[in-house]
């Protein structure tokens, strides 16, 4: 008698033509996360869900790119998500230099979380490089700070 089947997905939720179309979109891919999957399968459509296991394995036998930062501690997480560019799936990517607010290609996403500790699946990735800084323009606020730290500074 066995008290632990290998879990599957139930028929009423089976995900293959969502990885059958995550595979033919550019981009398309899972991410594992600590609080479940993100299955990326066209220009704005993503599969959320639990089981994270079961739908690594339906992806890993389909040759589906996986990221899997589950291994990283909360803080690293954070991190690389929020200085990671977001995966271009089924988009064009914005040009070169990517930094934390651009549109990449889905092997420098990888790169990314790889240098930070993810394992990645499917994928050639080349070790990272560093990020370029957002370009961003000064807003008044940080004027108000400048001056604040000149006035300060002349005190």
């Amino acid at each position: 008698m066995k008290l632990f089947a290998k879990r599957t997905l139930p028929p009423s939720l089976d995900c293959g033509p969502w990885i059958t179309k995550a595979l033919t979109t550019a981009g398309g891919h899972l991410f594992l996360h600590s609080k479940g999957y993100t299955l990326f399968f066209d220009k704005g459509s993503t599969l959320t869900g639990y089981d994270c296991d079961v739908m690594k394995e339906a992806c890993a036998r389909a040759g589906l790119p996986i990221i899997d930062s589950r291994a990283l501690s909360r803080n690293e997480a954070l991190e690389a998500a929020f200085s990671a560019p977001v995966a271009a799936v089924g988009v064009s990517p914005t040009t070169q230099p990517y930094h934390s607010l651009s549109i990449a290609p889905i092997e420098i996403v990888a790169a990314h979380y790889r240098a930070a500790g993810a394992t990645i699946l499917n994928l050639t990735v080349e070790p990272a490089t560093p990020l370029a800084a957002p370009a961003s323009s000064p807003s008044r606020m940080s004027k108000r700070r400048r001056s604040a730290r000149v006035m300060t500074a002349t005190k």
